[in-house]
């Protein structure tokens, strides 16, 4: 009876020592401050850098996933990174500003955000297409800054 209740005791014990960690306080607004910046940042680089300028705003890890506009499934970061390359040289001007945009703080490394954004962009023969996006997606904090870990984006209107 002793050793059945030591034993009760140990794995109760260690059920308690493998608990997730506590996150701690942390302040909301700066998260929110932050991760706008950095959504507003990641428009602005690829204005100026093209579509290849996405690549240092999205998370590489297993845990990406994104549904660009007009696809009905999520890929992985390699699709997206082949789609990038692919259609990047086709552009030569990207105008993209949030028209709304919505931040909340999940954790001190972690944030959700939707929004809608106008879109311009013109490939090389000089074409413009102008699109309004609905964009929804997770945020997160890693060594190197916040980046993209998943989300889609759809037309909401083509004018």
């Amino acid at each position: 009876m002793k050793q059945l209740l030591t034993a009760i005791v140990l794995l109760w014990a260690a059920a308690a020592c493998t608990s997730e960690p506590e996150t701690g306080e942390f302040s909301k607004e700066q998260v929110v401050q932050e991760v706008t910046a950095m959504l507003k940042t990641y428009h602005h680089a690829m204005e100026v850098g093209g579509l290849a300028a996405e690549f240092d705003y999205l998370d590489q890890s297993a845990d990406f996933f994104w549904v660009p506009p007009g696809y009905e499934s999520a890929l992985d970061y390699d699709s997206v990174a082949t789609i990038l390359r692919a259609n990047d040289k086709s552009l030569s001007k990207i105008v993209l500003r949030w028209d709304s945009l919505k931040v909340t703080a999940l954790r001190a490394d972690l944030a959700q955000y939707y929004g809608t954004i106008l879109s311009s962009m013109t490939d090389t023969a000089q074409v413009t297409t102008r699109a309004k996006l609905v964009e929804t997606g997770l945020i997160i904090k890693r060594a190197d800054g916040w980046k993209l870990l998943n989300g889609q984006s759809a037309f909401f209107s083509i004018p």
